[in-house]
Protein backbone atom coordinates (compact mmCIF):
# COMPACT_ATOMS: atom_id res chain seq x y z
CA UNK A 1 0.00 0.00 0.00
CA UNK A 2 1.51 3.34 -0.79
CA UNK A 3 1.66 5.89 1.17
CA UNK A 4 -0.85 8.22 0.33
CA UNK A 5 -3.61 5.66 -0.17
CA UNK A 6 -2.61 5.10 3.80
CA UNK A 7 -2.97 8.90 4.72
CA UNK A 8 -6.13 8.80 2.97
CA UNK A 9 -7.43 6.02 5.01
CA UNK A 10 -7.56 7.51 8.34
CA UNK A 11 -9.62 10.25 9.60
CA UNK A 12 -9.41 13.38 8.34
CA UNK A 13 -8.35 14.38 12.24
CA UNK A 14 -5.10 11.57 12.26
CA UNK A 15 -4.07 12.77 8.73
CA UNK A 16 -3.82 16.47 9.76
CA UNK A 17 -1.79 15.44 13.10
CA UNK A 18 1.62 15.71 12.30
CA UNK A 19 0.74 19.12 10.57
CA UNK A 20 -0.75 20.10 14.10
CA UNK A 21 1.87 18.50 15.91
CA UNK A 22 4.82 20.13 13.79
CA UNK A 23 2.84 23.81 14.50
CA UNK A 24 2.71 22.58 18.51
CA UNK A 25 5.96 21.26 19.00
CA UNK A 26 7.74 25.08 17.18
CA UNK A 27 5.57 27.18 19.25
CA UNK A 28 6.86 25.43 22.86
CA UNK A 29 10.66 25.69 21.34
CA UNK A 30 9.35 29.63 20.31
CA UNK A 31 8.13 29.99 23.99
CA UNK A 32 11.05 28.41 25.58
CA UNK A 33 13.12 30.75 23.89
CA UNK A 34 11.31 33.30 24.88
CA UNK A 35 11.19 32.43 28.78
CA UNK A 36 14.54 31.96 28.72
CA UNK A 37 15.40 34.78 27.21
CA UNK A 38 13.12 37.26 29.24
CA UNK A 39 15.16 35.99 32.16
CA UNK A 40 17.53 39.26 30.76
CA UNK A 41 15.04 40.90 29.56
CA UNK A 42 12.24 41.23 31.54
CA UNK A 43 14.11 42.87 34.71
CA UNK A 44 15.41 46.06 32.51
CA UNK A 45 11.65 46.30 31.22
CA UNK A 46 10.29 46.49 34.19
CA UNK A 47 12.68 48.64 35.80
CA UNK A 48 11.39 51.08 32.97
CA UNK A 49 8.17 50.43 33.89
CA UNK A 50 7.45 50.30 29.99
CA UNK A 51 7.88 47.64 27.01
CA UNK A 52 8.77 49.86 23.72
CA UNK A 53 12.63 48.64 22.48
CA UNK A 54 14.19 45.84 20.42
CA UNK A 55 13.79 43.75 23.56
CA UNK A 56 9.98 44.24 24.25
CA UNK A 57 9.90 43.58 20.61
CA UNK A 58 11.38 40.76 20.44
CA UNK A 59 9.39 39.17 23.57
CA UNK A 60 6.04 40.27 22.03
CA UNK A 61 6.89 38.58 18.99
CA UNK A 62 8.12 35.28 20.39
CA UNK A 63 5.17 35.31 22.49
CA UNK A 64 2.66 36.19 20.62
CA UNK A 65 3.53 35.14 16.75
CA UNK A 66 5.89 32.14 17.77
CA UNK A 67 4.41 31.31 20.61
CA UNK A 68 0.67 31.48 20.77
CA UNK A 69 -0.15 31.98 17.01
CA UNK A 70 1.30 29.56 16.02
CA UNK A 71 -0.30 27.26 18.89
CA UNK A 72 -3.57 28.47 17.70
CA UNK A 73 -3.02 27.97 14.38
CA UNK A 74 -1.82 24.44 14.57
CA UNK A 75 -5.09 23.88 16.66
CA UNK A 76 -7.34 25.65 14.33
CA UNK A 77 -6.51 22.33 12.00
CA UNK A 78 -7.92 20.12 14.40
CA UNK A 79 -10.90 22.26 15.69
CA UNK A 80 -12.47 23.47 12.51
CA UNK A 81 -12.44 19.75 11.62
CA UNK A 82 -14.39 18.79 14.66
CA UNK A 83 -16.79 21.77 15.19
CA UNK A 84 -17.67 20.87 11.42
CA UNK A 85 -17.50 17.46 11.19
CA UNK A 86 -15.46 17.91 8.04
CA UNK A 87 -11.92 17.98 6.46
CA UNK A 88 -9.34 20.33 6.01
CA UNK A 89 -9.11 22.01 2.36
CA UNK A 90 -5.48 21.20 2.36
CA UNK A 91 -3.50 19.41 4.38
CA UNK A 92 -0.08 20.31 1.73
CA UNK A 93 -1.07 23.95 2.06
CA UNK A 94 -0.88 24.13 5.81
CA UNK A 95 2.58 23.01 5.52
CA UNK A 96 3.84 25.78 2.59
CA UNK A 97 2.15 28.43 4.90
CA UNK A 98 4.14 26.60 7.44
CA UNK A 99 7.34 27.04 5.95
CA UNK A 100 6.28 30.88 4.90
CA UNK A 101 5.83 31.79 8.69
CA UNK A 102 8.13 30.40 10.40
CA UNK A 103 11.09 31.52 8.14
CA UNK A 104 9.64 35.38 8.33
CA UNK A 105 9.45 35.05 11.68
CA UNK A 106 13.16 34.18 12.61
CA UNK A 107 13.78 36.67 9.58
CA UNK A 108 11.68 39.16 11.88
CA UNK A 109 13.31 38.19 15.19
CA UNK A 110 16.93 38.96 14.14
CA UNK A 111 15.74 41.68 12.87
CA UNK A 112 14.45 42.86 16.05
CA UNK A 113 17.44 41.74 17.29
CA UNK A 114 19.90 43.59 15.57
CA UNK A 115 17.77 46.70 14.60
CA UNK A 116 17.33 45.83 11.01
CA UNK A 117 14.23 47.42 9.66
CA UNK A 118 15.04 45.67 6.00
CA UNK A 119 15.26 42.19 7.83
CA UNK A 120 12.01 42.84 9.51
CA UNK A 121 10.02 44.12 6.56
CA UNK A 122 11.28 40.69 4.50
CA UNK A 123 10.17 38.79 7.11
CA UNK A 124 6.83 40.69 8.05
CA UNK A 125 5.99 40.15 4.42
CA UNK A 126 6.69 36.24 4.71
CA UNK A 127 4.87 36.13 7.76
CA UNK A 128 2.03 38.38 5.97
CA UNK A 129 1.75 35.30 2.92
CA UNK A 130 2.04 32.51 5.51
CA UNK A 131 -0.96 34.08 7.00
CA UNK A 132 -2.93 34.83 4.02
CA UNK A 133 -2.39 30.97 3.29
CA UNK A 134 -3.74 30.04 6.69
CA UNK A 135 -6.80 31.76 6.47
CA UNK A 136 -7.46 31.08 2.79
CA UNK A 137 -7.61 27.34 4.22
CA UNK A 138 -9.75 27.96 7.08
CA UNK A 139 -12.46 30.01 4.69
CA UNK A 140 -12.19 27.47 2.09
CA UNK A 141 -13.06 24.96 5.21
CA UNK A 142 -15.68 26.45 6.39
CA UNK A 143 -16.93 27.83 2.38
CA UNK A 144 -17.15 24.03 1.42
CA UNK A 145 -19.12 23.20 4.25
CA UNK A 146 -21.67 25.38 4.34
CA UNK A 147 -22.49 25.39 7.78
CA UNK A 148 -22.94 28.56 9.87
CA UNK A 149 -22.56 28.54 13.55
CA UNK A 150 -21.09 30.57 16.44
CA UNK A 151 -17.80 28.72 15.86
CA UNK A 152 -18.02 29.91 12.51
CA UNK A 153 -19.04 33.38 13.27
CA UNK A 154 -15.92 33.28 16.00
CA UNK A 155 -13.64 32.25 14.06
CA UNK A 156 -13.95 34.28 10.76
CA UNK A 157 -13.97 37.54 13.10
CA UNK A 158 -10.80 36.14 14.88
CA UNK A 159 -9.19 35.12 11.37
CA UNK A 160 -10.19 38.86 9.79
CA UNK A 161 -8.58 40.35 12.85
CA UNK A 162 -5.03 38.38 12.62
CA UNK A 163 -4.80 39.72 8.85
CA UNK A 164 -5.39 43.62 9.57
CA UNK A 165 -3.02 42.60 12.47
CA UNK A 166 0.27 41.44 10.49
CA UNK A 167 -0.81 44.24 7.66
CA UNK A 168 -0.57 46.56 10.25
CA UNK A 169 2.17 45.20 11.16
CA UNK A 170 4.16 44.99 7.87
CA UNK A 171 2.99 48.97 7.46
CA UNK A 172 4.61 49.64 10.55
CA UNK A 173 7.93 48.27 9.17
CA UNK A 174 7.65 50.41 6.37
CA UNK A 175 7.15 52.82 8.10
CA UNK A 176 9.79 52.99 10.37
CA UNK A 177 12.39 52.23 6.84
CA UNK A 178 11.11 54.69 4.63
CA UNK A 179 9.40 57.27 6.70
CA UNK A 180 5.66 56.30 5.22
CA UNK A 181 3.13 57.28 7.18
CA UNK A 182 4.91 58.24 9.86
CA UNK A 183 2.19 60.61 11.37
CA UNK A 184 -0.13 57.84 11.58
CA UNK A 185 2.65 55.70 13.55
CA UNK A 186 0.70 55.84 16.56
CA UNK A 187 -2.50 54.91 15.05
CA UNK A 188 -1.39 51.96 13.35
CA UNK A 189 0.25 50.86 16.41
CA UNK A 190 -2.11 50.53 19.00
CA UNK A 191 -4.56 49.43 16.67
CA UNK A 192 -2.10 46.62 16.02
CA UNK A 193 -2.02 45.74 19.57
CA UNK A 194 -6.08 45.99 19.68
CA UNK A 195 -6.76 44.10 16.80
CA UNK A 196 -3.91 41.39 17.65
CA UNK A 197 -4.32 40.88 22.17
CA UNK A 198 -8.38 41.73 21.75
CA UNK A 199 -9.87 40.84 18.28
CA UNK A 200 -7.45 37.74 17.61
CA UNK A 201 -6.09 35.79 20.12
CA UNK A 202 -9.01 37.31 22.86
CA UNK A 203 -11.45 36.62 20.55
CA UNK A 204 -10.55 32.91 19.71
CA UNK A 205 -10.21 32.07 23.05
CA UNK A 206 -13.46 33.21 23.76
CA UNK A 207 -14.70 31.25 20.51
CA UNK A 208 -13.41 27.83 21.13
CA UNK A 209 -13.83 28.30 24.95
CA UNK A 210 -18.29 27.91 24.27
CA UNK A 211 -16.80 24.98 22.77
CA UNK A 212 -14.26 23.51 24.96
CA UNK A 213 -15.56 23.74 28.10
CA UNK A 214 -18.69 22.28 28.01
CA UNK A 215 -17.11 19.35 26.80
CA UNK A 216 -14.95 19.23 29.18
CA UNK A 217 -17.00 19.48 32.06
CA UNK A 218 -19.49 17.34 30.14
CA UNK A 219 -21.82 20.63 31.29
CA UNK A 220 -25.74 20.67 30.43
CA UNK A 221 -24.96 24.59 29.40
CA UNK A 222 -24.41 24.87 25.94
CA UNK A 223 -23.42 28.13 23.94
CA UNK A 224 -26.70 29.70 22.18
CA UNK A 225 -27.71 33.14 21.06
CA UNK A 226 -25.87 34.26 24.50
CA UNK A 227 -22.58 33.22 22.75
CA UNK A 228 -23.29 35.38 19.44
CA UNK A 229 -23.72 38.19 21.72
CA UNK A 230 -20.63 37.88 23.76
CA UNK A 231 -18.30 37.32 20.56
CA UNK A 232 -20.41 40.28 19.07
CA UNK A 233 -19.57 42.48 21.88
CA UNK A 234 -16.36 41.78 21.67
CA UNK A 235 -15.40 41.87 18.26
CA UNK A 236 -17.55 45.01 17.77
CA UNK A 237 -16.02 46.63 21.03
CA UNK A 238 -12.97 46.17 19.42
CA UNK A 239 -13.34 47.68 15.60
CA UNK A 240 -14.89 50.67 17.17
CA UNK A 241 -11.83 50.98 19.80
CA UNK A 242 -9.38 51.04 15.77
CA UNK A 243 -12.18 53.57 14.47
CA UNK A 244 -11.96 55.82 17.55
CA UNK A 245 -8.05 55.51 17.21
CA UNK A 246 -7.94 56.73 13.55
CA UNK A 247 -10.92 59.31 13.82
CA UNK A 248 -9.88 60.46 17.50
CA UNK A 249 -13.49 60.63 18.84
CA UNK A 250 -12.82 59.91 22.44
CA UNK A 251 -16.82 58.37 22.95
CA UNK A 252 -16.17 56.11 20.62
CA UNK A 253 -13.36 54.87 22.20
CA UNK A 254 -14.71 54.70 25.64
CA UNK A 255 -17.64 52.74 23.77
CA UNK A 256 -15.65 50.20 22.39
CA UNK A 257 -14.32 49.88 25.82
CA UNK A 258 -17.36 49.59 27.64
CA UNK A 259 -18.62 46.71 25.21
CA UNK A 260 -15.85 44.26 25.48
CA UNK A 261 -15.64 44.94 29.32
CA UNK A 262 -19.62 43.74 29.00
CA UNK A 263 -18.64 40.71 27.14
CA UNK A 264 -15.88 39.44 29.25
CA UNK A 265 -18.57 39.91 32.02
CA UNK A 266 -21.12 38.35 30.30
CA UNK A 267 -18.68 35.62 29.35
CA UNK A 268 -17.96 34.72 32.77
CA UNK A 269 -21.55 34.02 33.68
CA UNK A 270 -21.25 31.51 30.98
CA UNK A 271 -17.98 30.04 32.69
CA UNK A 272 -20.13 30.05 35.94
CA UNK A 273 -23.40 28.32 34.54
CA UNK A 274 -21.09 25.48 32.71
CA UNK A 275 -18.55 24.66 35.71
CA UNK A 276 -22.30 24.69 37.67
CA UNK A 277 -24.06 22.37 35.24
CA UNK A 278 -21.21 19.95 34.91
CA UNK A 279 -18.59 17.74 36.73
CA UNK A 280 -14.89 18.79 37.36
CA UNK A 281 -13.01 17.92 34.43
CA UNK A 282 -9.50 16.18 34.06
CA UNK A 283 -6.08 17.90 33.23
CA UNK A 284 -5.56 21.46 34.23
CA UNK A 285 -8.95 22.77 32.49
CA UNK A 286 -10.28 24.45 35.75
CA UNK A 287 -7.15 26.94 35.72
CA UNK A 288 -7.82 28.31 32.11
CA UNK A 289 -11.71 28.09 33.45
CA UNK A 290 -11.01 30.34 36.87
CA UNK A 291 -8.78 32.69 34.67
CA UNK A 292 -12.10 34.32 32.65
CA UNK A 293 -13.74 35.75 35.73
CA UNK A 294 -10.17 37.04 36.84
CA UNK A 295 -9.37 39.07 32.83
CA UNK A 296 -12.90 39.64 33.17
CA UNK A 297 -12.21 41.39 36.78
CA UNK A 298 -8.63 42.90 35.88
CA UNK A 299 -10.40 44.14 32.70
CA UNK A 300 -12.78 45.93 34.59
CA UNK A 301 -9.93 47.88 36.40
CA UNK A 302 -7.96 48.72 33.64
CA UNK A 303 -10.80 49.96 31.88
CA UNK A 304 -12.14 52.26 34.91
CA UNK A 305 -8.65 54.44 34.36
CA UNK A 306 -9.86 55.44 30.64
CA UNK A 307 -13.54 55.51 31.68
CA UNK A 308 -13.46 57.81 34.46
CA UNK A 309 -10.37 59.80 33.41
CA UNK A 310 -8.60 58.39 36.62
CA UNK A 311 -4.69 58.76 37.51
CA UNK A 312 -2.78 55.98 37.58
CA UNK A 313 0.56 54.16 37.13
CA UNK A 314 2.10 54.60 33.72
CA UNK A 315 3.32 51.17 34.34
CA UNK A 316 -0.45 49.77 34.81
CA UNK A 317 -0.64 49.22 31.09
CA UNK A 318 2.62 46.99 30.55
CA UNK A 319 1.45 44.78 33.70
CA UNK A 320 -1.66 44.18 31.78
CA UNK A 321 -0.48 43.32 28.45
CA UNK A 322 2.04 41.31 30.44
CA UNK A 323 -0.73 39.66 32.33
CA UNK A 324 -2.68 38.95 29.13
CA UNK A 325 0.06 37.32 27.31
CA UNK A 326 1.45 35.24 29.78
CA UNK A 327 -0.88 34.62 32.43
CA UNK A 328 -4.02 34.60 30.54
CA UNK A 329 -3.19 33.34 26.81
CA UNK A 330 -0.86 31.33 27.86
CA UNK A 331 -2.10 29.40 30.49
CA UNK A 332 -5.43 28.98 29.04
CA UNK A 333 -3.71 27.78 26.39
CA UNK A 334 -1.49 25.26 28.39
CA UNK A 335 -4.22 24.36 30.59
CA UNK A 336 -6.04 22.84 26.92
CA UNK A 337 -3.21 21.29 25.78
CA UNK A 338 -3.72 18.87 28.72
CA UNK A 339 -6.56 17.17 27.39
CA UNK A 340 -6.16 18.17 23.55
CA UNK A 341 -2.80 16.52 23.28
CA UNK A 342 -3.47 13.24 25.40
CA UNK A 343 -6.66 12.88 22.96
CA UNK A 344 -4.55 13.72 19.63
CA UNK A 345 -2.19 11.23 20.72
CA UNK A 346 -3.84 8.48 21.52
CA UNK A 347 -6.23 8.55 18.45
CA UNK A 348 -3.38 8.70 16.38
CA UNK A 349 -1.60 6.25 18.47
CA UNK A 350 -4.46 3.36 18.94
CA UNK A 351 -6.50 4.13 15.59
CA UNK A 352 -7.15 0.53 15.04
CA UNK A 353 -9.71 -2.12 16.61
CA UNK A 354 -6.42 -4.22 17.69
CA UNK A 355 -4.58 -1.38 19.02
CA UNK A 356 -7.05 -0.19 21.96
CA UNK A 357 -7.71 -3.60 22.92
CA UNK A 358 -5.82 -3.27 26.50
CA UNK A 359 -5.00 0.45 26.03
CA UNK A 360 -4.28 2.75 28.07
CA UNK A 361 -6.87 5.21 29.32
CA UNK A 362 -7.20 8.45 28.22
CA UNK A 363 -7.56 9.31 32.25
CA UNK A 364 -4.44 7.86 32.99
CA UNK A 365 -2.55 9.57 30.67
CA UNK A 366 -1.59 12.79 32.61
CA UNK A 367 -1.30 12.93 36.94
CA UNK A 368 -4.08 16.03 36.70
CA UNK A 369 -3.33 17.22 40.49
CA UNK A 370 0.78 18.11 39.65
CA UNK A 371 -0.32 19.68 36.03
CA UNK A 372 -2.84 21.75 38.06
CA UNK A 373 -0.12 22.78 40.78
CA UNK A 374 2.67 23.57 38.01
CA UNK A 375 0.29 25.41 35.82
CA UNK A 376 -0.77 27.72 39.13
CA UNK A 377 2.75 27.93 40.09
CA UNK A 378 3.74 29.21 36.58
CA UNK A 379 0.60 31.35 36.52
CA UNK A 380 2.26 32.68 40.18
CA UNK A 381 5.25 33.59 38.67
CA UNK A 382 3.97 35.64 36.07
CA UNK A 383 1.60 37.84 38.58
CA UNK A 384 5.05 38.31 40.06
CA UNK A 385 6.29 39.86 37.37
CA UNK A 386 3.57 41.86 36.67
CA UNK A 387 3.62 43.05 40.33
CA UNK A 388 7.19 43.93 39.37
CA UNK A 389 6.15 46.42 36.57
CA UNK A 390 3.85 47.83 39.22
CA UNK A 391 6.83 48.84 41.33
CA UNK A 392 9.55 48.45 39.11
CA UNK A 393 11.78 45.80 40.88
CA UNK A 394 14.06 44.49 38.28
CA UNK A 395 15.08 41.27 41.12
CA UNK A 396 11.67 40.63 41.53
CA UNK A 397 10.94 40.55 37.98
CA UNK A 398 13.83 38.23 37.53
CA UNK A 399 12.70 36.16 40.59
CA UNK A 400 9.35 35.86 39.11
CA UNK A 401 10.53 34.47 35.65
CA UNK A 402 12.45 31.83 36.48
CA UNK A 403 9.91 30.56 38.76
CA UNK A 404 7.53 30.34 35.88
CA UNK A 405 10.29 28.86 33.68
CA UNK A 406 11.00 26.24 35.78
CA UNK A 407 7.47 25.51 36.51
CA UNK A 408 7.13 25.76 32.48
CA UNK A 409 9.57 23.08 32.24
CA UNK A 410 8.09 20.72 34.40
CA UNK A 411 4.41 21.19 32.66
CA UNK A 412 6.06 20.87 29.41
CA UNK A 413 7.97 17.69 30.24
CA UNK A 414 4.26 16.00 31.47
CA UNK A 415 3.11 16.83 28.43
CA UNK A 416 5.87 15.05 26.22
CA UNK A 417 6.06 11.86 28.65
CA UNK A 418 2.23 11.68 26.97
CA UNK A 419 3.90 10.53 24.12
CA UNK A 420 5.69 7.68 26.02
CA UNK A 421 2.00 5.29 25.36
Amino acid sequence: MCVSTAIREKPSNLQVFPLTFLFFATAIVMFMIGMIAAINWVPNLSSAGQVRGPEGWMLAHLFLLGWVSMMAMGANFQLIQVILNTKLFSRALGFVHYLFYTVGLILSLIGFYRGDSDLIAIGGSLIAIGVLLFVFNMAMTMVRKRKWNVFVFGVSASMLNFVMVVSLGVMQGISIGTGWGSSHYDRMFMSHLWLGMAGWMSGLIVTYSFKLLPMFYVSRKKPAKDAYWIIGLLQGGVWLKVGGIWFEVELVEKMALVSVMIAMALMTLFVIRVQGKGKPPGGAVPVAANLIPAVAVLLWIWGGQDLFSLSVPLSLTPAFGFFLICGWFTTTTLSYLSKIVPFLWWAYRFHTKWQKKNVVLLSEMTPDRRMIGELVLFLGGVIVVCVSFLIQRPELAMFGQIVSLCALVAYIAELVRIFRY
